[in-house]
């Protein structure tokens, strides 16, 4: 931030406001440390030499006075296909979007309409660059941009960060405005337990104002960012405070549980190893659910890996790839080395060949394979030994 002449002050307020503006950053620093997110990213600093600018990204989450958030989805028909590039149009049917989230046409039958819900919704970004009359005579110039706001909002909030430094011009300005829009910005734009989220080129916004970035172009992936953003919120907030198990009902700190999903009941760490430890140890890997009464969760593997000793584990592996092969139709094992054995594809044959010892079976009776003749009873087999042994035939 070198100072020039045509900077329009002077050398002692140019070097005033160089302090004020590293101060500043400095102080944001400190205020916003103990975050787990990075709120304050310094993205470009004057050299040695004082050339260059003070270029900062902070990102303002949002205070929520609800405990769940509904986001409403509007898709005019008409954007379909660049929604759903694979989707065609709208007359074959809604945008995928994914994350489970159904569209259906609404009664007019001009928009695809759907709905989640989140318990958080994602920061709003805030870029600034100091100049160098900042703050003596001049406000940083900024962006912001949000995934779920609309332009006509985002610009609101542009005015409305305009009126602030007048009210405070000449002294530093970001960390009101931060707090400002942290703190107020749902209630300023009047969200209470619900948006309206839609594609940027959907929208009838009309946004003059350079400030404004649009990030919501592509609405599938907004989706899976807001639900990515709630559903980790959510997860620290659990791991950082008192839960109750739903088996043993004893209070702990949340990081010594597991949540599981998507049904996100939770049980602490020792209740669930007795749990999993005790299936896999009598065999019965088809139990391995959530232990919430009528849940059909499944354990994952990264849990039972976690809680499970490594002898344990391989044992499940060893009985889920049993299980699994015991549910294909085609797959058999050899009478005589029990070997695993892919069936003819022409199931009528009935005929298996076991490529470790050679042998070739009927896969119904397990005997040698008889091509034509029907399946023998344990008695037409004894009766026949019997007639071989009379005959003085020896080979049995």
């Amino acid at each position: 931030m070198a100072h020039t002449e045509n900077d329009g002050i002077s050398l002692a307020i140019y070097e005033g406001n160089f302090v004020e503006q590293k101060d500043e950053i400095i102080a944001l620093q400190s205020i916003f440390e103990g975050d787990i997110e990075e709120r304050i990213c310094v993205l470009s600093e004057p050299d040695s030499c004082g050339s260059g600018q003070y270029v900062i990204q902070a990102k303002v989450p949002f205070e929520m006075n609800v405990k769940e958030c509904q986001v409403d989805i509007w898709i005019p028909t008409g954007d379909t296909p660049s929604i759903d590039e694979q989707g065609a149009s709208a007359a074959d049917g809604p945008p995928q979007l994914g994350q489970g989230i159904s569209l259906e046409r609404t009664l007019s039958g001009q928009k695809w309409s759907g709905s989640f819900k989140v318990q958080f919704l994602p920061p709003l970004t805030l870029d600034l660059t100091f100049p160098s009359d900042y703050p003596s005579h001049s406000p940083p110039s900024f962006t912001v941009s949000s995934i779920w706001l609309s332009g006509n909002q985002l610009s609101l909030l542009c005015k409305h960060l305009d009126r602030l430094w007048e009210d405070n011009r000449g002294i530093p300005i970001v960390f009101t405005w931060v707090d400002w829009l942290e703190k107020e910005t749902l209630h300023f734009l009047g969200i209470e337990d619900s948006i309206v989220l839609m594609p940027a080129e959907s929208s009838d916004d009309d946004v003059e104002d350079k400030r404004v970035v649009i990030d919501c172009f592509d609405l599938g992936e907004a989706v899976h960012t807001m639900l990515q953003y709630s559903n980790h919120k959510a997860a620290v907030r659990f791991f950082q405070s008192m839960q109750e198990c739903g088996l043993c009902f004893e209070e702990k700190l949340g990081s010594q549980f597991f949540r599981l999903t998507p049904c996100f009941h939770h049980f602490c760490s020792d209740c669930l190893a007795m749990h999993c430890n005790m299936h896999v140890t009598e065999g019965t890997i088809s139990l391995l659910k959530c232990p919430a009464s009528k849940c059909e969760t499944v354990i994952p593997p990264d849990v039972l890996q976690t809680v499970l000793s490594p002898k344990l584990y391989i044992r499940w592996e060893t009985l889920s790839v049993q299980k699994t092969l015991d549910e294909m139709n085609d797959i058999t094992y050899c009478p005589r080395c029990k070997s695993i054995v892919i069936s003819e594809a022409e199931l009528s044959l009935h005929l298996g060949f076991c490529l470790s010892c050679f042998y070739s079976f009927c896969t119904q009776c397990e005997r040698a394979w008889h091509q034509g003749t029907p399946c023998q009873s344990e008695e037409d087999v004894l009766q026949e030994k019997e007639k071989r042994l009379q005959s003085g035939d020896t080979l049995l």
